[in-house]
């Protein structure tokens, strides 16, 4: 698999091949890039106040 993907570091491919076969469901998320930033001003007061506390 290493070779048909072109990844050099084999152990990557035995740690995702590992996380895969633990939880089949991480295949179909999309986990590249950072996450989408979050604009105040649409959010409630009381989503705010979550966000904040949990950043």
């Amino acid at each position: 698999m290493a070779d048909h993907f072109g990844v050099t570091n084999y152990s990557q491919v035995h740690h995702w091949v590992k996380l895969y076969k633990n939880n089949p469901q991480l295949l179909y998320q999309d986990n590249r890039g950072r996450p989408a930033q979050v604009k105040p001003e649409t959010m409630t007061l009381e989503e705010q106040v979550n966000y904040l506390k949990w950043r």
